[in-house]
């Protein structure tokens, strides 16, 4: 089945891409760009995406790393973007304890620069 979305201004994506990816390996890497490949098709004119904590190959690519393979896409780790006057802030942080740990304290994603980073009035 494909999952088939209307037109839209804005598309936002929150976490795990990848559904379980626990390191930067060539499986997670061909999903990441399957990922990138859906979403360039999608009628939307800004694509939003955040990580979470089943996206390892991303955290181990790191923020430019996972730009470079989202074209078409902005890619938000722990920071603010404005689109259509709205401000968004999108961090991947996850607190809990889980085996797929990406931006979880316990893999050592810093948890109070995170939420520090939140800006005042949001």
């Amino acid at each position: 089945w494909q999952l088939k979305l209307p037109p839209g201004d804005v598309l936002l994506h929150g976490g795990d891409l990848l559904l379980q990816s626990r390191a930067r390996n060539a499986e997670a890497l061909s999903q990441l760009c399957d990922v990138a490949l859906w979403f360039s098709g999608l009628p939307f004119t800004h694509k939003l995406v955040i990580a979470g904590n089943h996206d390892g190959a991303i955290a181990a690519l790191g923020k430019d790393g996972t730009q470079k393979m989202l074209s078409g896409v902005k890619y938000l780790q722990d920071e603010e973007v404005e689109v259509m006057g709205l401000r968004i802030y999108c961090s991947p942080l996850s607190v809990g304890q889980s085996s797929n740990s990406a931006f979880q304290p316990q893999s050592g994603y810093d948890e109070d620069a995170a939420t520090n980073a939140i800006p005042e009035g949001l």
